[in-house]
């Protein structure tokens, strides 16, 4: 029997999206089996740090394997060092790590919590090719943020500022000081963003305003 054209093409994007389904579902269970075997431990250093560097990192969940994916990149969340009389923190926004009952706000913590191996299994540093007090001014205005108790983006809605999500807050931080770190980059997301884009960490590491950028080493130790 000769299948008529629509249902041969129906068939056949049927049978590539249940190999694809299969291959993420095996991907990640493969994974997922992985890191219950073992953990890895991103060794970073603070001493070459200013504040206002971008620190990037991969996570160990399927948003963050989604998100790595989509984009082709190494990491999945960014954030901006901090100095500060505890000690370096990282001022970032982030979903689902508030306490149960809580709101996701955005949140400076230590660094030692941001690349933590229950929430980082990769890391990055890069440096905004700009003045010392230029960075600062990033820092400040990221950290004003976090003092106005601003809520993390599950929208991922870029024309709302009231909200923002992690690239959205590193990109409004330097836009602020007339650096634009995506330079019009970003991913088509009709039905999953507000606004119909988003900014992946990626296009900020891909940045032409970055200099002195570094992949962290990871040291892999068995649970």
């Amino acid at each position: 029997m000769k299948w008529p054209l629509s249902l041969k093409i129906g068939a056949g994007t049927l049978s590539t999206i249940l190999v694809a389904a299969a291959a993420a579902w095996g991907w990640s269970q493969w994974r997922k089996a992985r890191l219950a075997a073992t953990h890895a431990v991103v060794l970073y250093d603070t001493t070459s740090l200013r504040s206002g560097d971008l620190l990037f990192r991969n996570g160990l969940g399927n948003e963050s394997l989604l998100v790595t994916t989509t984009s082709n990149g190494n990491y999945s969340h960014v954030g901006i060092a901090c100095a500060t009389p505890q000690g370096w923190h990282v001022v970032h926004a982030v979903p689902s790590e508030a306490p149960v009952g809580e709101p996701d706000l955005l949140k400076s913590e230590p660094i030692a919590v941001f690349y933590d191996p229950g929430r980082a299994m990769a890391g990055g540093t890069a440096r905004v090719r700009c003045s010392d007090s230029i960075a600062m001014a990033a820092t400040l205005a990221a950290l004003d943020k976090v003092a106005q108790r601003v809520a993390f983006d599950d929208d991922y809605d870029t024309g709302d500022t009231t909200r923002l999500y992690c690239t959205e807050l590193v990109q409004l931080a330097y836009m602020r000081q007339g650096i634009d770190l995506a330079q019009g980059k970003y991913f088509h997301a009709t039905g999953f963003s507000t606004s119909g884009h988003i900014v992946f960490p990626e296009h900020l590491w891909q940045s032409s305003h970055l200099e002195s950028k570094r992949e962290l080493p990871v040291k892999i130790e068995t649970n």
